[in-house]
């Protein structure tokens, strides 16, 4: 299920964000970078990625070599090195993850082949002798598996291939070149579930495959998934047990396909399937807050979506951040309860950084009630307390697992025993709904719709309303239901 966001919400992010507000709608979402870094060239992203040492992205012009960048926190940032590392057919640069202490960042060149560059500080950088095959066009370090470093690599002619590494110095090709497919010219990622590693390929002539591995250097391929249709093949994250792979075809529609063994494979709903406008989709490998979140490219703007069970999703922004030429808005990286966002354009603009950090509303009262998931289940109120943009969401943790509950609203304070808890919103009360369920975590979300909820009780100004959360927990107690503690949000018009 996807709620769409309110047409007074959708109107207000529009407008914040076209003045470049500090804070879009009020639901947290800030702009780091909006102008290319200064250079009208720059028309992608790859990043950020966070190390160690601080922020890095890459940057790709449309002409000449590409620029990487480095911040310690978000705002300030330098350029980290000559475009290109000093060669000009360096024509792309990414930035990848840490292994033993040190910064990965591969290159795209197609003169020389693909570079492999490490750093410690993010201003000295060294070059690490890779694969160095001139061929192997891009190189991309991409994850660990088996304790080594694992590097994926791009040919044009004689099929891409996968290598790795036990020190990041010393490289072995553990895969047949395009796995014995030269037509498998691309490998788009490599994520590893129950203990085996899977990789996609890009495939334009015969379709994308699957491959997967249990001990790092015996590859089988897998059926089920992708199709003679299909250019691409992206394993992306494991969620809940399930890997999730996006898969596009020639025409750019947009599939998702789980599993949660690599044998049975099913299609799910995802943001943009079966929509024709939409034509990419990146899942981000790491979990936000429990959630999985996914990002997506379309001619009308790309989005950030979340989801708490991989099959219902909500919004996490509106399209292209409310910037019409934001084509894709796609996750880079989660950190704490801060998500970060690249943009690419459609058509004139600068891509731009974001970060959803959310703004926290109203004051808790009334405690926690001990429960059997531990010390009691905490309430929170994010996002814009006006009640015309209806950017609210009531997010609730702590709560035992996989278990329906309720949120509601009362017009009053009160501290009275019920159930396995306490009663803190009392006076009128009125039920929000729907019934919603705790995930895996213990957690549940709601975004709130004004038109729908509530009875009438929530006016702007005054004195406020209270919420608080009703949940069943069969093994907490004698009565087993029990409430979390409560918020007072005083909600502007």
């Amino acid at each position: 299920m996807q709620r769409p966001i309110s047409a007074a919400c959708r109107a207000a992010i529009a407008t914040l964000a076209s003045c470049c507000a500090p804070l879009l709608a009020g639901t947290g979402w800030t702009p780091l970078v909006t102008d290319g870094f200064g250079d009208p060239s720059i028309f992608a992203y790859y990043g950020p990625v966070r190390a160690s040492s601080g922020l890095y992205v890459g940057a790709i012009p449309f002409m000449g070599a590409a620029r990487l960048f480095h911040s310690q926190d978000g705002t300030s940032w330098q350029e980290s090195v000559t475009p290109g590392f000093g060669d000009a057919n360096n024509i792309s640069i990414t930035p990848s993850l840490e292994f033993g202490g040190e910064l990965y960042a591969g290159t795209t060149n197609s003169a020389t082949g693909g570079q492999l560059w490490k750093t410690t500080d993010g201003s000295s950088w060294v070059q690490v002798s890779g694969p160095g095959a001139v061929d192997l066009v891009g190189l991309h370090p991409t994850t660990t598996f088996g304790g080594e470093l694992v590097l994926l690599s791009n040919s044009w002619t004689g099929g891409a291939s996968v290598w790795s590494s036990p020190d990041g110095n010393v490289w072995t090709e553990v895969s047949a070149r395009g796995f014995g497919n030269p037509q498998n010219q691309g490998l788009l990622s490599a994520v590893e579930l129950n203990g085996e590693l899977y990789v996609g390929t890009l495939n334009s002539a015969t379709g994308a495959e699957l491959w997967r591995t249990a001990d790092g250097t015996t590859w089988s391929q897998v059926t089920g998934v992708g199709g003679p249709t299909t250019i691409s093949a992206g394993p992306s994250a494991v969620f809940q047990g399930h890997l999730y792979v996006v898969l596009q075809d020639f025409m750019g529609a947009v599939v998702v396909q789980r599993s949660a063994d690599g044998a049975t494979w099913e299609s799910v709903a995802a943001p943009g399937v079966g929509d024709p406008d939409t034509f990419g989709m990146f899942i981000l490998p790491q979990t936000y807050r429990g959630r999985m979140v996914a990002g997506t490219q379309g001619l009308h703007g790309g989005a950030i979506w979340s989801t708490a069970n991989g099959l219902d999703w909500e919004r996490e922004c509106e399209d292209g951040l409310g910037i019409p030429s934001n084509g894709g808005v796609l996750p880079s990286f989660a950190f704490g309860d801060e998500l970060y966002v690249h943009t690419m354009a459609n058509g004139p603009g600068s891509p731009q950084l974001w970060v959803l950090d959310p703004v926290q509303q109203g004051v808790s009262f009334c405690g926690l009630s001990p429960n059997s998931a531990g010390p009691g289940a905490s309430l929170m109120a994010e996002g814009d307390a006006s009640l015309q943009a209806e950017c609210l969401s009531l997010r609730v943790e702590g709560c035992p697992p996989d278990v329906p509950g309720v949120f509601f609203v009362g017009t009053g304070q009160v501290a009275s025993p019920l159930g396995d808890g306490t009663l803190c919103a009392g006076g009128s009360i009125a039920r929000v709904a729907p019934t919603v369920q705790t995930d895996a975590l213990g957690m549940a979300r709601l975004t709130l719709d004004y038109d729908a909820f509530f009875g009438g009780l929530v006016t702007p100004g005054g004195s406020g309303i209270n919420y608080q959360f009703w949940y069943a927990d069969p093994t907490g107690g004698p009565a087993g239901v029990n409430l979390s503690d409560a918020v007072h949000v005083v909600h502007a018009p």
